[in-house]
């Protein structure tokens, strides 16, 4: 979280030192751009593509050693969505016009002097247009709501509709964009989400929130991870790159299988913000990957801002398992290329033939669309080769080759092809090649070709590049899935355990998640232990241990190392829960283990009592788990030392630990009661809560009404959520609000709309009848607050700070803060006074990705919260609090939805209109490098 402010704060100061151009403004040793009428042109009789806009503005390039020029310009009233070069050199232009319609162009340079000398619309009558990515002979093409392959006619003049590949995007969003992966793939990211997607002649595919890919050739169609994403690319090792309002630059960590290994192990999220967003989104990614520009460009990510007027230009950081984006050492702010903001609208990205950077620019609205085209400064314009006539062992060598597209082309032409003659030459291009990226090139289309064997993954799994060791892990993974990994290529991979590269190993994680292997099982333990604090390997390596949890915490306990850091000890109790929840854990081995490993007393405790917890959400208990009545003998120790010693928290440690001892209520409810003395600290009494929540005596509850006028208020929260937790102590707990007990004031906002929606009927129409009976208790307050605060103006600094302590621990802001409620960076999006009914109003308009549901169990316990997943016959449930409940179906009896919020009502108390003003400043006022949130 931290780094990420950071990063945050670096970007804004870099940033805000770049002035915006001047009118007249170009690029150094550029002479200015031609003013040429021919821009009035009608589309039927297109104009010259080097003549320029009548009121051209020259974007500014603000890197040393480059030029930035005029390519082309088009015809007028046309935003263009995408760019795409294919395999002959020619360049696709998908336009969107008058934002219903839209058609494609396509340009040539015939004679590669760098001018597109010739402009044609190849489809026209098409829907708004999306992403674009070239294909076979023409492109795939998203327009409207469908996915669409247009190719050459019979006379190649003019675009054929092939196939309609799928249909079902929100006709009134942006259609998605789309990008080639590596392996084959194409990747779709949708602004928008969707339920289903229909495949032509196929099944529906219900894809919610996600966003998805397919196999051209095969058709096969997967969900990817989704977010309202606007923009994607990948990088040379197929990691996937996107851009959202939520984050200007996202790295996708893991695919959607990752969060269906391990039942017990809930992925928060799968996508790692790198970038704070801005209020739309980039409009379009580049990943360069080589040719003309300098060595340093490289991997570089540029961004297209056309509300900024700005590309902006990012260096990758290694920074354990994510790479972090930072400023380029040869410029002073990320800022790349600028231009006037309304005249330079950069809307697409392109590496193009000879390696330059292309840049469709919109342009002022009524204004011609324009390509510029950024390259070195002395370089020289050459034709571009055509790949489409040249033999596959041509083809396969230019996978070595330094330029980027020609690399692509050329996969993407291999990947296709029928020559089998190809593999031979690809495989020894995989074990003897020069370079990293032959290397890496004949691996991705061995395995794109399905010709990959196992002997080919040995070799690259030993590769000295650690891209090239990366992927032969991922790609080891259907052979892992299906146990079918022959000896070599098994112990090859469990090598990697100790591969010097964090993304190798973090990658094999995810691998060996699917293998029932009993040896992956030390690999996992040793990933675990040597990673504790890098967040997103632990994840991999947690969602990668169905089953053998128990194992791994047997592993970790005896090695003293593993509890001596706060990340440590953390794993520790994650693990122990988690072999509670396994049908299969012994638990009497658990606490013997435990005991053997002579942790301190409160920690000793705290694991068997994370253990308990696992048992008791898996339906089970100690007598059935631990028959050898190792539960007896802790049970009487902790009793020993909560009556023996001084210190809190042992105390707290071992009385949390009676609850779920299997002692029962007569043998504990006395002491614990005694507990919840003025004297005792909250540490102690909250404990003491916790201990007597797990027993169903009401003299427990008469006991509670007897000290309520006597205890803190700390303690009164803990002993109201527990009592609302089974629904006969809800009985005694709305008898004591009747009669004045307890004040109905008492009650959290949420706690009374628990009660009024209750599932039991009775219990509904009494708390409706004493607490009223709307669920919305403010409406109407935003309507009244909105002339009050809309016309002051707001200061962001101040808002970040009231953002900081009253909205942080259950949202997002750009990376920051926890992912409970909904991430508030795409806030800048809404109007300010629906921005404002969600802060005074939460239950006026609930997300339905963020609906609070109440889960009764079999054994009567409700658990409030928002269902996480639902994998493996699991249930995840995590309450505003934090806590993740997993249960088996089993143990759940039903599941409501409900009419309100987790979001309290009263969580704008307090607050002027000045402040409400500030935090609706700091809210929309979201742009790449803009503050975060965070200390």
């Amino acid at each position: 979280m931290k780094s990420g402010s950071g990063l945050s704060l670096l970007l804004f100061a870099l940033l805000a030192r770049a002035e915006p151009p001047s009118e007249n403004a170009s690029a150094p040793g550029v002479p200015p751009p031609p003013t040429n009428s021919a821009a009035t042109a009608t589309p039927t009789n297109p104009p010259s593509a080097t003549a320029a806009p009548r009121s051209v503005g020259h974007p500014e390039l603000l890197a040393p050693g480059l030029r930035v020029e005029l390519a082309a310009a088009l015809p007028a009233d046309g935003v263009p969505t995408a760019l795409a070069f294919d395999a002959r050199g020619q360049l696709y232009v998908a336009l969107r016009r008058n934002r219903e319609a839209g058609e494609v162009w396509r340009l040539r340079d015939a004679d590669g002097d760098g001018r597109f000398e010739t402009n044609s619309r190849w489809a026209e009558g098409l829907p708004a247009t999306g992403g674009m990515v070239a294909h076979g002979a023409g492109v795939l093409l998203a327009a409207g709501g469908d996915l669409l392959w247009l190719r050459g006619g019979t006379n190649d003049a003019t675009a054929t509709l092939t196939s309609r590949l799928f249909s079902g995007f929100p006709a009134e969003a942006r259609p998605p964009q789309l990008a080639w992966r590596p392996d084959g793939r194409v990747h779709a990211v949708v602004p928008r989400p969707f339920a289903t997607l229909q495949a032509e002649g196929g099944d529906r595919l219900n894809l919610g929130t996600d966003d998805f890919s397919f196999h051209p050739r095969t058709g096969d169609v997967r969900p990817e991870p989704g977010g309202q994403h606007t923009a994607v690319a990948f990088d040379r090792a197929g990691r996937r790159f996107t851009s959202s309002p939520g984050a200007f630059l996202r790295l996708t960590m893991a695919p959607l299988s990752a969060a269906r290994q391990n039942p017990f192990f809930t992925w928060t999220e799968l996508t790692a913000p790198l970038l704070p967003g801005n209020q739309a989104g980039a409009a379009n990614l580049l990943i360069y990957g080589g040719g003309q520009l300098p060595d340093s460009y490289a991997g570089n990510v540029f961004l297209a801002e056309p509300k900024a007027g700005t590309v902006l230009r990012l260096a990758g950081r290694e920074n354990g398992v994510v790479a972090a984006p930072a400023v380029p050492r040869d410029q002073r702010t990320a800022v790349w290329l600028r231009g006037e903001p309304g005249r330079f609208r950069p809307t697409a990205l392109a590496a193009g033939p000879e390696g330059a950077i292309y840049v469709a620019d919109a342009g002022p609205e009524g204004d011609p669309a324009r390509l510029w085209r950024v390259l070195p400064t002395a370089a020289k314009a050459a034709p571009a080769p055509d790949l489409t006539r040249e033999d596959t062992v041509t083809l396969a060598g230019r996978l070595a080759g330094p330029n980027q597209w020609a690399r692509e082309s050329a996969a993407h032409l291999l990947r296709e092809s029928r020559d089998t003659n190809t593999d031979a030459f690809l495989r020894r291009q995989l074990g003897f090649g020069r370079s990293a990226q032959a290397r890496l090139g004949s691996l991705q289309v061995l395995a794109a070709r399905n010709e990959l064997t196992a002997a080919d993954l040995v070799t690259a799994l030993r590769d000295a590049d650690p891209a090239v060791r990366e992927t032969a892990v991922e790609l080891a993974t259907p052979w892992v899935l299906a146990d079918r990994a022959p000896g070599p290529l098994w112990q090859a991979l469990l090598d990697r355990t100790r591969d010097p590269s964090v993304r190798v190993r973090f990658q094999l994680a995810l691998t060996l998640g699917h293998s029932a292997r009993s040896a992956a099982t030390p690999a996992l333990s040793f990933l675990l232990r040597a990673h504790s604090n890098d967040p997103w390997l632990r994840r991999a390596a947690l969602g990668a241990l169905n089953g053998r949890a128990d194992a791994v915490f047997l592993d970790l306990l005896e090695d003293p190392r593993a509890r001596q850091s706060d990340a440590g000890w953390a794993l520790l109790l994650t693990l122990a829960e988690m072999a509670g929840l396994q049908p299969h854990s012994d638990g009497g081995e658990l606490l013997n283990a435990i005991e053997r490993a002579r942790p301190g007393t409160a920690d000793l405790f705290q694991l068997a009592t994370a253990v308990a917890r696992g048992l008791h959400d898996g339906g089970r208990d100690w007598p059935g788990a631990a028959p050898d009545g190792t539960w007896r003998r802790f049970a009487a120790a902790a009793l020993e030392v909560s009556l023996s010693t001084r210190s809190a928290a042992m105390r707290a440690a071992a009385t949390r630990y009676l609850g779920v001892s299997g002692l029962t209520a007569p043998q504990v409810s006395d002491w614990a009661l005694a507990l919840l003395a003025p004297g005792e600290s909250p540490e102690v009494q909250s404990a003491a809560v916790a201990c007597l929540s797990r027993f169903e005596d009401p003299a427990i509850v008469a006991a509670y009404w007897q000290r309520w006028p006597r205890l803190a208020e700390s303690t009164r929260r803990d002993i109201l959520t527990a009592l609302l937790q089974r629904p006969d102590r809800t009985y005694f707990l709305m008898n004591a609000l009747e009669s004045g007990v307890v004040p109905v004031t008492a009650l959290a906002p949420e706690q009374a709309n628990f009660l009024r929606t209750h599932y039991d009927a009775t219990t509904a129409r009494r708390a409706r009848a004493l607490l009223g009976g709307e669920v919305n208790q403010r409406a109407g307050l935003a309507e009244r607050f909105a002339p009050a605060v809309l016309k002051l103006a707001g200061d962001a600094g101040r808002g970040r700070a009231i953002f900081a302590n009253r909205c942080l621990a259950c949202h997002q802001w750009n990376g920051a803060g926890r992912a409970f409620g909904p991430d508030l960076a795409g806030a800048a999006d809404q109007p300010p006074e629906e921005l404002l009914r969600d802060i005074l109003e939460p239950n006026a308009r609930l997300t339905p990705s963020h609906q609070t549901e109440v889960v009764l169990r079999t054994n009567g316990e409700l658990l409030v919260g928002l269902v996480r997943a639902n994998v493996g016959d699991v249930l995840a449930v995590e309450s505003r609090e934090g806590e993740v409940r997993h249960l088996p179906q089993r143990v759940v009896m039903q599941t409501a939805p409900q009419s309100w919020s987790l979001m309290p009502e009263n969580a704008a108390a307090g607050l002027s209109a000045q402040d409400l003003a500030d935090l609706l400043a700091f809210l929309r006022r979201v742009g790449p490098g803009t503050p975060g949130p965070g200390p």
